[in-house]
């Protein structure tokens, strides 16, 4: 349960950064999945940021 409830908060996170930073992208440049990784959780990684890498 506390997992999925870090994950569901990690991908509102993850959301709320790409919407409202124009370089909320440049992580994945300055510091690699890595970086995006520790910052949120995996699968916040794979349903939101990954995908809106790969759109841009």
């Amino acid at each position: 349960m506390k997992k999925k409830i870090v994950n569901t908060t990690g991908c509102m996170i993850a959301k709320w950064i790409l919407h409202n930073f124009k370089d909320g992208l440049e992580i994945k440049r300055r510091g690699g999945a890595d970086q995006i990784i520790k910052v949120f959780s995996v699968q916040a990684y794979k349903n939101i940021i990954k995908p809106a890498i790969h759109r841009k």
